[in-house]
Order: structure tokens, then sequence, then C-alpha cells
């Protein structure tokens, strides 16, 4: 088993990137009771650990990676992240979580900005595809994807100044072209 040791700032540029072992997930992680301190998780909210983790990262001084598996959690295919009847709800507090997240990288960590719109982004765009190819019944007066739009757009000035993740985002508006139609 090999182990690194990550600043709070890497950890949370891994966490953004999706680098390593670092996820949203509550439960593949072990806790000093002390970073636990004033974070709470939104009650009666999906993927309430988006925004939970981020601060519980933020508040270590350092964190310790390990690339093994320790713990497997079972993939429930009627839970309430993967049942297609709820896919509104996720969506809509997946992204409102993670314009939180968004936020609290903003006060906190202001030079992990551009990370945390490129995940803010790929999400709007994962969403958008999915309602385009599987869920376009959901939304028939196209609020939903008239929202996504919005909430792409609001962002999208800023990720373009820096040219590493040009091509990524040329992907995702090549995408948006295509759902679009």
């Amino acid at each position: 088993t090999k182990r690194s040791l990550c600043s709070t700032e890497e950890a949370l540029k891994r966490l953004l990137l999706l680098r390593g072992f670092i996820r949203n997930f509550v439960w593949n992680k072990l806790y000093r009771r002390t970073v636990l301190s004033g974070v709470a998780f939104p009650e009666g909210r999906l993927y309430e650990d988006v925004t939970w983790t981020a601060q519980v990262i933020g508040n270590a001084k350092t964190v310790v990676c390990f690339d093994q598996i320790f713990y497997h959690y079972l993939h429930r295919p009627d839970s309430l992240s993967h049942d297609d009847r709820q896919f509104v709800r996720r969506l809509e507090d997946e992204l409102e979580l993670t314009e939180q997240r968004l936020d609290y990288i903003h006060r906190h960590h202001p030079s992990l900005d551009k990370f945390a719109i490129l995940r803010l982004h790929n999400l709007i765009c994962r969403y958008y595809i999915d309602i385009c190819l599987h869920f376009r019944h959901l939304d028939t007066d196209h609020k939903i994807r008239n929202d996504l739009r919005e909430r792409f757009s609001r962002y999208r000035p800023s990720i373009f100044l820096d040219l590493r993740y040009f091509s990524k985002a040329i992907m995702r508006l090549l995408f948006w072209l295509i759902c679009s139609r």
C-alpha cells in the first residue's frame, strides 16, 4: 500500500479533478473529529456530500491518501441516486450543492476557482446530455435545458482564460451543440 500526504489545496484539487482516491463520498474516508467541527449536511438533499466533503477537506491541514481501497460500497440500483424517477430532484440538488461548493472554494481557496468551475461545467453538460438523450419527456417546455444553459453561461468567461482547459471546454461546447438540436 502506497501512502501520500497532500496539502489542503492539493487534496481539494484532486477532489475537483477526480484524481486519485479523493471523491465526494463520505464513506471512503476516516476523519479526525476536529475537521468535522462546524460542517453539517444539508437536510433532505441528495448529493449532500458534495459541499460537505470540500468543507471537511478545507478544515484539514493535511490529507493522507492511500492507493488501496479498504472499503467496498454496495451500489443499489433502486437507491434514490440511481432512480430515474428522481432525475429532476437529483439534477436540482447536485447542481445547487455543486454551486455552493464553488462558492466555498471561491471564498476559502480562490486559487482553485477554475477547477471548481470546470467540475460545474462538466456536471451541467452531463445533465444536459442526459436530458437530450434519455429524459426529454421531463423537459417538454425546455425549462430545465434553459436553466442549464443559463448556469453554463454564468461561469463561461473564466474557464477560457486558461489554455490548458481550452480543449476540454471545446469538447463540452461540441456536445452542447450536438444536443441542442
